[in-house]
């Protein structure tokens, strides 16, 4: 427990505005903290929730098919397995790379926000701690989502279709991003609506055999017939993250003006906020599908609650939001450090480093 809670500290003494990690002077700092969170996310060693089912997948290599995106897994996750297997390096490495893109993709996004440090505060208990450290493909593709999203905000196509890209090949529920493709530009035009049903339908059609899986799992008839024999799939604690969002996407859309100026930025999260209530109301019955499908939607979250506070005139009210935001986060993370069922797999924090000193 107490590693995360010294992780957290830094970005909760400066959301309060004491430490403005902004500012030149702490650049620094900042980027020591970065560097941190890297080491503490990638060096981990047998923390999170799927580490021993991600380190079998690892020790047992198959032949890589570099002209195959259909394969047991996702194409650019198995491909650097391929390459660290080969030169004899630990699982840990591949973490470790996946970690850099991870911390880079939320610092990125953080720095969009009026506070770094809240928007770092609000990413821990969920993005951070259970996602960036429980769920390594899934990580890695939320990584390219947030930089998608930030290339549709800049109206980069080139950039955001290379992220998408990425993104898909890490996890193949992040396909959704290609729909967002017509954004990119102010008015809907035929001809991107055209080209991205045909970037959907392609790489469906390449990767078919695993989307009928995820398909079959999650919302088809493997749900129905698990169900019937009580060993269906079930995502413990997926009412208060999607909630979480939920809030966050009403907040957004009573605010939206106030919270997001730029008229892109505003309708790329007025999107998001619309998926996540929809998707709410199917929750009791594919609670894993909408729980997974959402950690996609967790920048809506960052975005919200670090700008939120930043939206009253008064100082005492700004400083208030911020306090208050700040505290039920670290209340988040405490309530699931303790009651969760899942949790015991984070606990005792562990790092490669303390094994490589210890030798």
């Amino acid at each position: 427990m107490i590693p995360y809670l010294l992780i957290l500290i830094l970005p909760m003494i400066g959301s309060t505005g004491l430490i403005k990690l902004k500012n030149r002077s702490n650049f620094f700092l900042l980027y020591f903290y970065l560097l941190i969170l890297i080491v503490f996310i990638g060096l981990r060693h047998e923390v999170g929730g799927d580490w021993a089912h991600y380190l079998r997948h690892y020790n047992n290599p198959f032949s890589f098919n570099f002209f195959k995106l259909d394969m047991r897994s996702d194409y650019l996750y198995e491909l650097i397995s391929f390459f660290f297997y080969n030169f004899g390096l630990s699982y840990h490495y591949i973490n470790l790379v996946l970690s850099i893109f991870f911390v880079i993709s939320i610092y990125k996004f953080a720095k969009i926000q009026p506070s770094v440090s809240l928007a770092l505060v609000v990413s821990f208990p969920i993005v951070i701690v259970i996602m960036g450290m429980g769920f390594s493909r899934q990580g890695a593709a939320l990584a390219f989502v947030i930089f998608a999203y930030l290339e549709i905000i800049k109206k980069n196509k080139f950039n955001y279709l290379l992220f998408t890209l990425c993104a898909v090949l890490f996890h193949k529920s992040s396909m959704f991003l290609l729909l967002m493709y017509p954004l990119l530009d102010n008015k809907i035009k035929i001809k991107n609506i055209i080209f991205t049903l045909i970037m959907v339908l392609g790489f469906a059609y390449l990767v078919q055999k695993d989307l009928y899986i995820l398909f079959n799992n999650y919302l088809g008839m493997k749900l129905t017939s698990n169900a019937e024999s009580g060993t269906y799939l079930k995502s413990d604690g997926a009412i208060m993250r999607v909630g979480l969002n939920l809030i966050a996407s009403l907040i957004f859309l009573f605010f939206s003006k106030e919270i997001c100026v730029e008229k892109n930025e505003r309708k790329l999260f007025l999107i998001l906020s619309f998926i996540c209530i929809i998707s709410f109301f199917f929750i009791f019955k594919y609670d894993v599908f909408v729980d997974r499908f959402n950690y996609f939607i967790m920048p809506l979250q960052i975005l919200v609650f670090s700008r939120f506070p930043f939206i009253f005139n008064k100082k005492n009210m700004v400083l208030f939001f911020r306090l208050s935001i700040s505290l039920f986060y670290l209340l988040i993370f405490l309530v699931w450090a303790y009651f969760s069922i899942h949790s015991y797999a984070w606990f005792p924090y562990n790092n490669i480093i303390f094994e490589w000193l210890t030798i």
